[in-house]
């Protein structure tokens, strides 16, 4: 609540027109939240006058409040990526019976993200718990509540949130189907994480799944998951193009030329070929160290050394693996999409921060509270700044 209060009050946002403060954003048609009502934004807006509302969180909130009538008004942006503003429709309506209002929804939104942020905390500790102490899987959430990550999307009503919650549901599914499996929690997995596909297009952990069945020689497994998990998004894709008779357009596709770039290699020069494949970690490490800010990512470096898992090397470098053929899928190297590696980086880091205070121990004047003082003190820093507004100063694309 405090990072939800002061993310709120100080957030986290670009000047450019992609973020709209809640005045326009109450008049601004078709890309934000039509309809804001004045009395609530009269109400608020001193308050939060700093605040900028993200124009897509603009959108997820049309959509949420008219969920699905606003497809069929043409605003199909999102139409591969439901999810999150049916859940949000959800929440929403008994408060619509009292009031049939955009700040209902607006409100929904923030509510839903509060929720998802403690579910997801709540699994990513008891998920952690079985491989480091207490102690590390408590601050590791901690670190993840006050992370820029965290401050940036909590306030605004749109996927990134859902995308951590993904994340971190789908691992604690795959630790509970690998502790004891059965066919019955193969297909309720697989499914499950094929449906998180619809709130979050994050495909890596999909790839990660995949990683691990092929180096323990699970061939059987690996298929029944890749056509489970495939279900939601075929059944949803069939919803919308045969029985409503809408387009089904992929933004990332469409806009960003997701996926259809690889097969452009083949027409270009060798040398454009070599360059592309030349800069692929370069640009992984970058969106790393920007998704952290440095310290964690050192430190996790010093962490890994420490950790005494079973199978750690396949765990760690499955995951690293599999976000790297999302971003070279993508094209996109996205310091936020890198953080989604959170529950790997931050119990890593908190290793290596021990480790490094234990051998400043042997010196005679070290004072090992300052240190953590300090070390966390910089960990948590960013969640305290505008860290968007760093991004676009550094000319790191972001949002």
């Amino acid at each position: 609540m405090i990072q939800f209060f002061f993310s709120l009050v100080f957030s986290s946002h670009s000047d450019n027109e992609c973020w709209k403060s809640l005045e326009i954003a109450g008049t601004h048609k078709g890309r934000s939240v039509v309809g804001f009502d004045q009395k609530v934004l009269n109400k608020i807006s001193g308050l939060l006058k700093d605040y900028r509302l993200n124009c897509d969180a603009g959108g997820y909130m049309l959509l949420a409040h008219d969920f699905p009538e606003d497809y069929f008004r043409g605003r199909t942006l999102f139409i591969n990526r439901p999810l999150y503003s049916f859940i949000v429709n959800i929440l929403a309506l008994p408060f619509h019976l009292i009031s049939n209002s955009y700040s209902i929804t607006f409100a929904s939104g923030l509510l839903t993200n509060c929720l998802l942020l403690l579910i997801t905390c709540f699994l990513m500790f008891k998920l952690l718990i079985n491989y480091f102490s207490e102690r590390v899987s408590l601050i590791s959430c901690v670190l993840f509540i006050f992370s820029p990550f965290t401050h940036s999307w909590l306030v605004q009503p749109e996927t990134n949130i859902f995308g951590a919650f993904a994340a971190v549901v789908v691992l604690y599914m795959l630790y509970n189907y690998v502790s004891k499996p059965s066919v019955k929690k193969l297909i309720i997995f697989s499914f499950l994480s094929g449906l998180l596909l619809l709130g979050k297009m994050n495909v890596a952990l999909g790839f990660f799944i995949i990683i691990l069945g092929l180096f323990f020689k699970k061939i059987k497994e690996v298929f029944i998951f890749g056509v489970i998990y495939s279900l939601p998004t075929i059944f949803w894709y069939l919803l919308v193009t045969q029985i409503w008779g809408l387009s089904f357009g992929m933004q990332e596709v469409s806009n960003f030329n997701v996926g259809i770039w690889i097969f452009d290699i083949v027409k270009w020069p060798l040398t454009q070929t070599v360059a592309v494949f030349l800069d692929v970690i370069p640009k992984f490490i970058n969106s790393l160290i920007y998704g952290f800010f440095l310290i964690p990512v050192l430190f996790a470096l010093i962490g890994y050394q420490r950790v005494e898992i079973k199978n750690k090397k396949i765990i760690s470098f499955g995951m690293l693996l599999s976000y790297l053929m999302l971003f070279f899928a993508l094209n996109i190297y996205l310091p936020r999409h890198a953080f989604l590696m959170f529950p790997l980086i931050y119990p890593l880091a908190v290793l290596g921060i021990d480790y490094v205070g234990e051998l400043l121990l042997k010196y005679k004047y070290f004072n090992l509270k300052l240190y953590y003082w300090i070390v966390y003190g910089l960990v948590v820093l960013p969640s305290f700044l505008n860290v968007i507004d760093i991004y676009n100063k550094l000319n790191v694309p972001y949002s």
